[in-house]
């Protein structure tokens, strides 16, 4: 298994199935309850560990998908809110790297994800065919993008991240 890419990288795709945008949607309404599942589960060691060589460590995944699914909740409410916005992209390395990310307040980070996606799953429950088509800009990909994509890549995101937290599991 690839272990940056456990479930494959990303390939985002303008269009979907009812089924594919309900599966998005269910990975990220029940992204924060399987991700504390994981962490619940796992020992002091194994949340300083990295799920890869050269990866991040568990409770630094945990603390970056909470900064992540902020930021994406945003973009969703700034994409349903203004006419095709340009979504500011951010150093995910450099918050990483900041002093709130510390294994010994991973529950601040799990108290943020089951919050913010109890109500991002509210909103997305909610869109219309015309809000799927909503169009957004982001500076690092070329040309305009719609709602689907920006929700395929947050389902992608949810799984991408749990994936790897499993692989966690295995290691120690």
């Amino acid at each position: 298994m690839n272990l940056q890419y456990p479930i494959g990288p990303l390939n985002p795709s303008p269009t979907a199935t009812p089924r594919e945008l309900a599966a998005h949607i269910k990975s990220i309404h029940t992204f924060a309850v399987r991700m504390e599942a994981i962490v619940q589960r796992v020992t002091e060691e194994q949340l300083r560990t990295p799920y890869r060589d050269g990866g991040w460590k568990l409770y630094e995944l945990v603390h970056h998908c909470a900064d992540s699914h902020l930021n994406a909740f945003t973009r969703f409410k700034i994409v349903l809110t203004e006419d095709e916005p340009t979504i500011r992209p951010y150093d995910q390395d450099a918050w990483v790297d900041m002093i709130d990310v510390q294994p010994d307040n991973v529950g601040s980070s799990l108290s943020i994800l089951l919050g913010l996606h109890e109500r991002w799953s509210l909103v997305l429950h909610n869109l219309s065919e015309s809000d799927l088509q909503r169009k957004w800009v982001h500076p690092d990909h070329d040309g305009t993008q719609n709602m689907v994509s920006l929700l395929g890549m947050y389902g992608w995101h949810c799984e991408h991240h749990l994936a790897q937290a499993h692989a966690v599991l295995t290691i120690c």
